[in-house]
């Protein structure tokens, strides 16, 4: 293997590459295997069957003893050498099994052997011994892999090249390549060309993880059908491995690098400090500024005690479990393995789910006292599968609801047909299911570009210390970035989109910053400038139009700052002045259930003052709570709260207080329309028909008379 190929380099130096990428790859994917070399044509004869028949089994020797692969046995693959000798690869064979079954015992270990060769050297051709060999290694479970360096490659297509290749190679190696693809078909072996080898260790690999079951029980159907069932992990979130802390010099002897961890806990009482024993440390959670302290016994009442059990809640259709109510992982229920009455009873209940486009809901507690959760089971049914998806279904504290105005209630925010027409566009172009090579960027064949550069660069790390960050390998670049090929295509509808969207950078104003003493004066200033307003006009001084259009700028400014100021304060629907409160809760934003909190206080508080009010000296104040509750509605596109308040109101006053409803229709109160918020309901002609037999609106109706402010439902108690 030492003498020159045709591109220069020696089959040694290709095999030593082979064994490199193998190490490296099991160093980083796998936890529990382990390596051993034997080498074949060594000057030393160093291997357990030469000490059992003397004189046998020459030049073969044991370099590394089969143990969990580490940095030292890459140092060794790249320090061998050629020695220039000639040996029997069948016999390092042989060497091999022997050392994996004096290592293996009657352990049910998974047993491999690769023979990397260019086959230069002699081997015994004798077709029994290669039949008693053969049935061995079936027997015993050995699977081959052979290497070849230079042997042909059986996907390639060019037969003037392996004509080619074979002239440069001698008598022996076709002869032994042909051996030696005997023997690996006799035990259902592969033969792989050393640079196909190459290319598939250098490949991407991700980490293998062992299947382990998450949940063993039954799957309670009532209390008629139990189906044993197992729940294994069929998504998790790969993260980088953690990073050790080293020390470059260590105080721990026999472990250099180790850090050793000690914990000490201290309790500061004013200006000393006092070390507290873990024995008198306890848990303790925050209420308010204060620490209230939680005793381990009292702890462990604090804990929510279950059994393990997958029960059945009831069933919905598929259509109401939306995506983004998935939380977590996804894991996979499938049948007690080996128990058929349980496989045919789980798949009958996976087709019936299936048939009615329907889903489980259950509660789910996949050990004793453990997390209980409420879950959704999907059927699924493939060719090779039958099995149930569990994914977690979030409780109310899990949901986060925010509110958004939509764009259609402004006429300037709705994109127009055409406008529609391109993104549409946009999104055909950039489509990929219809790449050159079919669907793009599969999960199933895309690898995490940090993971795999994460890799790469240990790897060089650990061969050189002084490696430098290596770059970006040219395959992650092809699926991190856009794919530059897709973006040509689709040129012409970037072009189109600049034509019909002009985005404008809108420069950011730099706020400035105040003190809260400067609010509190342009609250006290607001009452001031009223007057000085106010003593101008009736001196005759606002008549100069500049000066008065500039103090009422500053005025409105200064106002809606105060406004400000006051909305951030108002958490409830006052009986002072609710219109004002209710307008400062709809401009809030740090609370997601502010809005549906002050629709429904404001309904609250008109079906009070109705109910309470003397005649009707409370209603034309409760007709402007409603006329201003429903513009707020209509521009927070709460159309469906609105009218569900609306019918509430009129089921409550259709006998006592019909002379409400009456005016009600009178200021043409009526439920919000699918015109005005797309989402609605109601038709205009169902607006219109709400009241029923009541009068209609007429042009004529009487106006709403102003209520002042300082006006409380408790005016008209005596």
């Amino acid at each position: 293997m030492s003498a020159p190929q045709f591109d220069g380099t020696t089959g040694l130096d290709k095999a030593k590459k082979a064994i490199s990428m193998f190490v490296q790859q099991k160093l980083l994917f796998t936890k529990n295997d382990e390596i051993g070399i034997v080498l074949v044509g060594s000057e030393e004869t160093a291997n357990p069957l030469n000490e059992e028949i003397v004189d046998a089994y020459q030049h073969v020797k044991v370099l590394k003893e089969i143990e969990k692969p580490d940095l030292s046995l890459l140092e060794t693959v790249d320090s061998i050498d050629s020695e220039g000798y000639n040996g029997d690869v069948i016999d390092g064979l042989l060497v091999a099994m022997k050392i994996i079954q004096t290592r293996v015992g009657k352990y049910k270990f998974s047993k491999r052997v690769f023979v990397i060769t260019d086959g230069g050297s002699p081997i015994l051709d004798d077709p029994a011994a290669f039949n008693a060999i053969a049935s061995g290694m079936v027997d015993e479970g050995f699977r081959l892999n052979v290497v070849g360096i230079g042997f042909k490659d059986d996907d390639d297509d060019d037969e003037e090249k392996e004509m080619e290749d074979d002239d440069q190679r001698s008598e022996t190696m076709l002869k032994n390549e042909l051996l030696l693809r005997e023997l690996a078909e006799k035990v259902d072996g592969a033969v792989f060309s050393g640079s196909s080898a190459v290319k598939m260790l250098s490949a991407f690999r991700t980490r293998a993880v062992m299947q382990t079951t998450k949940f063993r029980g039954n799957l309670d159907i009532g209390e008629a059908l139990h189906i044993p069932v197992y729940s294994y992990g069929k998504t998790y979130p790969m993260v980088l491995p953690s990073l050790k802390k080293q020390a470059t010099t260590s105080s721990v002897e026999g472990e250099p690098g180790k850090i050793k961890r000690d914990v000490t806990y201290w309790n500061k009482m004013g200006d000393k400090e006092e070390e507290v024993g873990g024995d008198r440390v306890i848990k303790s959670y925050k209420y308010g500024k204060e620490q209230v302290p939680f005793p381990d016994d009292l702890n462990d009442k604090l804990k929510f005690y279950v059994e393990k059990q997958l029960q059945l809640i009831s069933f919905v259709p598929k259509s109401q479990i939306k995506r983004y109510f998935h939380m977590g992982t996804v894991d996979m229920i499938v049948a007690e393995p080996g128990n058929k009455p349980a496989a045919r009873a789980l798949s009958a209940f996976i087709h019936a789910l299936h048939e009615m486009d329907h889903v489980a809901i259950c509660r789910y507690v996949s050990r004793k006292n453990g997390r209980l959760v409420v879950c959704s089971l999907s059927p699924v049914i493939k060719a090779n599968i039958e099995c149930l998806y569990l994914n977690i279904l979030p409780f109310v504290e899990d949901i986060r609801d925010y509110s958004f105005s939509g764009f259609t209630h402004n006429k300037a925010f709705e994109p127009s047909p055409t406008q529609i027409s391109v993104m549409r566009d946009l999104v055909d172009s950039l489509n990929l299911m219809e790449g050159p090579d079919g669907e793009q960027l599969k999960p199933k064949h895309t690898f995490n570009p940090v993971l795999q550069r994460f890799y790469q660069c240990v790897e060089k790390r650990a061969l050189d210390p002084g490696a430098s960050v290596q770059e970006l390998d040219p395959v992650i670049e092809k699926y991190v970035n856009p794919d530059q090929e897709m973006l040509e295509k689709a040129k012409p509808v970037y072009d189109r989109l600049k034509q019909y969207f002009h985005l404008v950078k809108v420069e950011k104003k730099e706020s400035e910053k105040r003190h809260w003493r400067d609010y509190a004066d342009i609250a006290t200033d607001v009452d001031l400038h009223s007057a000085k307003r106010a003593r101008g006009e009736a001196e005759g001084e606002g008549d100069g139009g500049e000066r008065g259009g500039e103090e009422k700028a500053r005025d409105e400014d200064i106002n809606l700052r105060f406004d400000d100021i006051l909305s951030s304060q108002v958490d409830k629907i006052g009986s002072v002045d609710p219109v004002s409160d209710l307008k400062a809760m709809m401009a809030r934003r740090d609370d997601p259930n502010i809005i549906i909190r002050a629709i429904e206080e404001m309904y609250v508080l008109v079906k009070d003052m109705v109910l309470h009010s003397y005649g009707d000296s409370q209603f034309n104040r409760a007709i402007q709570c409603l006329v201003a509750l429903r513009e707020a509605c209509v521009q927070q596109r709460e159309a469906d709260r609105f009218n569900t308040g609306l019918k509430d109101l009129q089921q409550s006053f259709s006998k006592k207080k019909d002379q409400f409803l009456k005016l009600m229709s009178e200021q043409s109160i009526y439920p919000i329309d699918d015109t005005e918020v797309k989402e609605s309901l109601y038709s205009p002609e169902q607006a219109q028909q709400f009241y029923g037999s009541l009068a209609e609106p007429s042009a004529s109706s009487a106006p709403v008379h102003d209520v002042e402010d300082s006006g409380d439902l408790f005016d008209d108690m005596d």
